[in-house]
């Protein structure tokens, strides 16, 4: 389940590549559907998100399907009897009743940042970084061929705090200790940013604080709990 919307549960199908799908990178999309807390289908919303697969094979090992490096796939949260979508092909939330009727949108203006070989180096070293020699070798063989995007997503998660605000991190290619999240108001105008530690997962926000998990530099995870003063 993606999330509690109105007394029922946002479910979503599996993200599934086409074994037939020619070598490459292949939008595929997923199905959302609705379902009471007792497993029986109320709704079947559509097919809503969306993600990038790299698709590769050859006589030697099987069709898989990889996660395409530097790209994101689309993001959901719930709060009320709604959720929200955002696609990562523009800055754009888009919020929906929980029968699947899109009822507001969130813009904002942004230029999209370019995907240097700095940046790619970056995140193949921190990608073979991870234990395993079968692990490494694996991913080794699939960073020197799969093709990276010309730039980043325009955005990272998004979250719909307890009184209704929106929270949408931002984009930061440069490896800043902290991440960036604008924040907009329920009715969507820009309300301001703020910073939360870099690899800080934000779980909930309430009317004021901020809880998530922390990774540190080994991948050690500790939860936390940071205040939050809202503007008056």
């Amino acid at each position: 389940p993606i999330g509690v919307m109105g007394g029922s549960l946002l479910v979503s199908s599996a993200l599934i590549f086409d074994p037939s799908s020619p070598d490459g990178v292949h939008r595929i999309t997923a199905t959302l559907y609705r379902y009471d807390l007792e497993g029986h289908r109320l709704a079947t919303l559509g097919e809503i998100l969306d993600a990038e697969r790299y698709v590769r094979s050859d006589e030697n090992a099987p069709v898989f399907g990889s996660r395409s490096p530097l790209r994101e796939e689309s993001r959901v949260a719930t709060a009320g009897d709604h959720f929200f979508l955002a696609r990562q092909s523009t800055y754009q939330i888009e919020r929906y009743t929980s029968e699947g009727k899109l009822d507001r949108l969130v813009r904002r203006s942004f230029t999209p940042r370019r995907v240097n070989r700095g940046h790619i180096d970056a995140f193949k070293r921190k990608r073979l970084a991870s234990p395993g020699e079968p692990r490494r070798s694996i991913d080794a063989r699939l960073l020197a061929e799969v093709p990276f995007p010309e730039t980043f997503p325009p955005h990272g998660q998004i979250r719909v705090d307890s009184e209704g605000y929106i929270w949408v991190q931002e984009t930061d290619p440069g490896g800043s200790e902290e991440s960036q999240w604008t924040v907009f108001t329920p009715t969507g105008r820009l309300l301001g940013t703020l910073r939360l530690p870099r690899n800080f997962e934000v779980f909930e926000i309430g009317a004021d604080y901020v809880l998530g998990l922390a990774r540190d530099d080994n991948d050690v995870e500790t939860v936390e709990l940071y205040r939050l003063e809202r503007s008056k």
